[in-house]
């Protein structure tokens, strides 16, 4: 599967995702990990939580608070 075919396929996977589970029915959970993939993806800086540590990080792969 060429790059374009994958972006397309994934745009689209995406968009019947977010028709499911709109974002009104999400969890804060839920909505700290998909701002957390943004943050890592484009660079922005993590919000600080009170006790001056990041509130998430990305550990293997994987997400944790």
């Amino acid at each position: 599967m060429s790059a374009e075919a994958e972006l397309e396929q994934l745009q689209v996977e995406y968009v019947e995702l977010i028709e499911g589970h709109p974002p009104s029915t999400w969890s804060p959970n839920l909505f700290r990990v998909v701002n957390a993939a943004i943050r890592l993806q484009f660079g922005s800086e993590q919000p600080i939580a009170p006790n001056g540590k990041p509130r998430l990080s990305v550990v293997g792969g994987t997400v944790r608070s």
